[in-house]
Order: C-alpha cells, then sequence, then structure tokens
C-alpha cells in the first residue's frame, strides 16, 4: 500500500488540528522513531524466518532434487521415443509426390481394373437389361387391361 503526496497532505491537516501546531513536531518524530523501530523489527524477523524456515527446505529439498533428476531423464527418453512412435504411426500410409513418380503399376493391378471395369459393364448391362423388362412387362399389362 503506497500514500501518495494528497494523503500525506490530507494526513498533515488533520494532524495540525488534532494535536496542535505546538505538539506537531513533538509528535512527528516519535512517529518516525517508531516507524524505524517496526522497520528494524520486520527485518529482524524476516531474517529469523528465512534462517529457520527457508533454509532448512532448500537443504532437504537438494537430496530429493538429487533423486528426481534420475526419473526426469527417464521421462524426457520416454516422451521422446512416444513422439517418434506417433511420428511413424503418422507417416504410414501416406506417400510423398516423389514415391508416387518412381512407382509404376505392376500387371497384376493392371489386370485387376481391368476385370472390376468388365464387372461394372456388365452390372451396368444387367440393370438396362431389367429396367427393359420391367417397361415390356408393363406394356403386356396395359393390353391386358385394354382387352
Amino acid at each position: 500500500m503506497k500514500i501518495g503526496l494528497s494523503e500525506v497532505i490530507l494526513i498533515f491537516v488533520v494532524a495540525l488540528f488534532v494535536i496542535g501546531p505546538d505538539k506537531l513536531p513533538e509528535f512527528a518524530g516519535k512517529l518516525g522513531k517508531a516507524l524505524a523501530k517496526f522497520k528494524e523489527a520486520s527485518s529482524e524477523v524476516t531474517a529469523d524466518i528465512k534462517k529457520n524456515v527457508t533454509d532448512p527446505l532448500e537443504e532437504a529439498q537438494k537430496p530429493l532434487k538429487e533423486a528426481m533428476q534420475p526419473l526426469k531423464d527417464i521421462e524426457k527418453e520416454v516422451n521422446g521415443n512416444i513422439r517418434e512412435v506417433k511420428q511413424s504411426f503418422n507417416g504410414i500410409g501416406k506417400t510423398t509426390s516423389s514415391d508416387t513418380k518412381k512407382k509404376e503399376k505392376p500387371e497384376e493391378n493392371v489386370t485387376a481394373e481391368a476385370a472390376q471395369d468388365e464387372e461394372k459393364v456388365e452390372t451396368d448391362s444387367e440393370v438396362t437389361t431389367s429396367a427393359e423388362a420391367a417397361v415390356d412387362d408393363k406394356n403386356d399389362s396395359k393390353e391386358v387391361d385394354e382387352a
């Protein structure tokens, strides 16, 4: 918490009215001495806390940190291996443009594709034939109705 210039002036004016102009310098001196003692006491407490709490904790943590270091090294190594495996799995089934240029279709693939094309043509002709038969049946049923 910081006190600005306007707050200090306000405090001074209030102190001037409450204490009076005669006792104000004496009171300010006592306040200054009290603040100095408070600052000294707080620095002693801070040093005492550091000496009795912080330093022993750091000393206790040193062996734990040393014991944890091999585990951290193993963790880094395992994470690196996992990353490599993920990258290798991500690369499965993907081909680059240079791979596709180098690969030529073997004759087996060409004959398999030709067989698939023939089956597709046969299927298309069967669909056409069945559609024509359905139209013929419809025409026959109309002739029977007219008769």
